[in-house]
């Protein structure tokens, strides 16, 4: 941590914040990721169970707006656990709740683009205002692809003999579209 510290103030120049733009950013954004999977599933007449924002062991319990927020000690990845609700969901909702989550990501970085114009989100510049809002649509954008791209990781909660692996929001679109979510 030293060391990147100090490549950051020696020599310093407005860009090189842009390493602690995205880390910075990466915990709103990962709030708003599963705001847009918790948003719409309760559209579509799920109840939200919980909404936990990192891994780890839980530093905070809440309720915002109705829905149950747990917040845990490494704020790096989230789930939204809900049940679907008495009219059930098809695969084209459960799919869209899936995808709602890095769709909530790619809102944030449309919104900024409009408010500066695309041309000005994409030119080089040494105003740290300018660097924060590039960072984060770069945050934004990584984030959201990662989550698109179909694959599955390893749930904390299962074991090494029985290691329990769910899929990640691409992967858990094109299964709720194919029927094999379940």
């Amino acid at each position: 941590m030293g060391g990147f510290a100090a490549s950051i103030f020696v020599k310093f120049q407005p860009a090189k914040l842009t390493a602690i733009f995205i880390v910075v950013s990466w915990i709103p954004l990962l709030v708003i990721h599963e705001a847009g999977h918790a948003f719409f599933a309760r559209i579509f007449g799920a109840h939200i169970e919980k909404m936990v924002v990192g891994f780890g062991r839980p530093i905070w319990n809440g309720t915002v707006g109705g829905v149950p927020i747990e917040v845990r000690i490494w704020p790096i990845s989230g789930f939204v656990s809900f049940l679907p609700g008495s009219r059930g969901l098809g695969r084209l909702r459960r799919a869209t709740i899936s995808l709602a989550g890095p769709g909530a990501e790619l809102a944030v970085v449309a919104i900024i683009a409009v408010g500066i114009g695309p041309a000005e989100l994409i030119q080089s510049s040494q105003d740290i205002s300018r660097l924060f809002l590039q960072s984060l649509c770069v945050a934004a954008l990584v984030d959201a692809t990662v989550n698109l791209i179909p694959h599955s990781f390893r749930d904390e909660n299962g074991s090494v003999s029985h290691p329990v692996f769910r899929p990640n929001d691409g992967l858990s679109a094109i299964r709720s579209l194919t029927g094999r979510d379940r």
